[in-house]
């Protein structure tokens, strides 16, 4: 019985000691994060954010020709968080994704959850991104001491590490995408880079990539959505030039195959 105890004790006390250790990492990390912010140092900023942050945040940048990290720097701040001024409400990992939940005011001085984000990436946790959750019933439920909605989807980490993309370092233009689609989900990729954003419509996304002067491919995947009776897609790519946009590519159709690969010239 004595040994029982004994071991039951233990345990607990372990767990205990994995969650604290799990949260000074992950507060350590982010800390580092802070800093870099602060001081505008990239070469700190690369080595403490996770890669699929790095590469998707530079790639967006350079896409909408946007130095970088210079870029980033002026509108990181609103990533940026006290952590002593937040109350702490749990840190958990699952594989190699990781979560600390704390509430407190963001950064408009409203009061939400906030959640940090982490990648591990050789045996380290590397900061990914930071939400804000507006919700009164879930406030309170942290005030009460009740967290048992940590364990959905929105709150628990997921397991599964986003991909790391491959690293745009120069574009020829700056491009837009608009998108509309009625009956579909649309999946778009342009010059073999997957354009974030296009299951839905949605207008003046910067092409990922941009475009290339000369031959252009864009492919399209379209899946019928179940019980839309009305079908119909357009499309409209235009390259900037300054402030000024000029149409590359177009089309409209309302009966779609699975799959279109097309190419178009930009001069």
């Amino acid at each position: 019985m004595k040994k029982s105890l004994t071991l039951f004790l233990t345990l607990i006390f372990s767990g205990s000691m994995f969650a604290q250790d799990l949260r000074t990492q992950l507060e350590t990390d982010y800390q580092q994060f802070v800093d870099a912010v602060k001081n505008k140092d990239g070469d700190k900023l690369k080595n403490v954010v996770s890669s699929a942050y790095y590469l998707n945040t530079k790639n967006e940048l350079i896409s909408a020709q946007v130095k970088f990290p210079d870029g980033f720097f002026a509108s990181a701040p609103r990533m940026v968080y006290d952590l002593k001024k937040e109350t702490f409400v749990k840190a958990f990992a699952n594989g190699t994704t990781a979560n600390s939940i704390y509430y407190g005011k963001d950064a408009f001085g409203s009061e939400s959850l906030l959640i940090l984000r982490f990648i591990k990436e050789n045996e380290q946790w590397k900061f990914y991104n930071a939400q804000n959750k507006l919700s009164q019933d879930i406030l309170a439920k942290c005030k009460a001491g009740d967290t048992t909605f940590l364990k959905t989807k929105d709150f628990y980490p997921d397991g599964n590490a986003p991909a790391v993309p491959a690293e745009i370092t120069s574009i020829d233009f700056k491009a837009t995408l608009d998108l509309f689609c009625e009956g579909y989900s649309v999946k778009i990729k342009i010059n073999g880079i997957e354009q974030p954003g296009t299951d839905k419509t949605t207008n003046d996304i910067v092409v990922l990539g941009g475009v290339k002067k000369g031959t252009n491919t864009i492919e399209i995947t379209a899946t019928p959505i179940t019980g839309k009776t009305m079908q119909r897609v357009m499309i409209s790519i235009a390259k900037v030039v300054n402030t000024q946009e000029y149409e590359v590519f177009s089309m409209e159709d309302t009966a779609l195959p699975a799959s279109i690969v097309k190419q178009f010239t930009v001069n």
